[in-house]
C-alpha cells in the first residue's frame, strides 16, 4: 500500500545568486532572503532551490546563496543544477540542503547517482525528470540509489504512481485555481 502525504513545497531559481522567476525567465523576482523568512511563517513545508548558473564560476555564486538560504531557512532545503560531478554534490549538501537534486538529462546522472548513494546515502539524493524515458531505462539504478522524484511536468501527475512506488513531487507553475485543484486531487505532491 502506497502512502500519500500532500505537501506545499516552495520552488525558487537562482541566477547568479539572485531569485529568478523561472527555469525560463530569468526576470528578478524580489528579495530572496525576505521570501525564505515569509516561507517560514506560512505553512510551507519544503523549499526546492534550483540553481540556473552555466559557469563553476556562477555555480560558486549560487552555492554562497545557497548557504545563506540555508542559515535562515527553518524549513528543508533541496537544490539541483549545474551537478556534473560527484563534488558537486557534496558542495550541495555541504550548504546545508537535506537533498541534491539531480537531473535526468545529463548522461552522468545515473552513474553519479551511484556514487552518490554510495558516498551520502541514497536518502540525501533525489531525481528531477520531465518525462519518464530515462527512469524506464535505467528503473532498478534509479530506484535503488534515489530516495525521491521531482516531477517537472505537470502532464505526469495522473501516471507516476502508475509507473513507480517511489515518493514524488510535481513541480508546476500553474497559477489558475482549477488546474492546481487537479493536480492536488491526484495521488501527487505539489510546488
Amino acid at each position: 500500500m502506497k502512502y500519500n502525504q500532500k505537501n506545499i513545497i516552495a520552488a525558487l531559481y537562482l541566477k547568479n545568486g539572485a531569485l529568478v522567476r523561472s527555469f525560463r525567465d530569468y526576470t528578478p523576482d524580489g528579495d530572496l532572503k525576505e521570501r525564505i523568512r515569509a516561507y517560514n511563517d506560512s505553512g510551507i513545508d519544503k523549499i526546492f532551490i534550483f540553481d540556473l548558473s552555466d559557469s563553476d564560476d556562477e555555480h560558486e555564486v549560487n552555492l554562497h546563496t545557497l548557504k545563506e538560504i540555508n542559515r535562515i531557512s527553518e524549513l528543508p532545503v533541496y537544490a539541483g543544477g549545474n551537478i556534473n560531478r560527484l563534488e558537486d554534490i557534496k558542495k550541495i549538501l555541504y550548504t546545508g540542503c537535506k537533498k541534491a537534486i539531480l537531473n535526468t538529462l545529463k548522461p552522468v546522472t545515473v552513474e553519479l547517482a551511484k556514487e552518490g548513494a554510495l558516498r551520502f546515502g541514497r536518502e540525501k539524493l533525489a531525481l528531477s525528470i520531465f518525462n519518464v524515458d530515462l527512469f524506464f531505462k535505467q528503473k532498478s539504478d534509479i530506484e535503488e540509489n534515489i530516495s525521491e522524484l521531482v516531477v517537472l511536468n505537470s502532464k505526469l501527475a495522473g501516471t507516476m504512481d502508475d509507473v513507480t512506488e517511489m515518493p514524488y513531487t510535481i513541480v508546476t507553475e500553474e497559477s489558475e485555481l482549477e488546474k492546481i485543484a487537479e493536480i492536488l486531487t491526484s495521488d501527487s505532491t505539489i510546488c
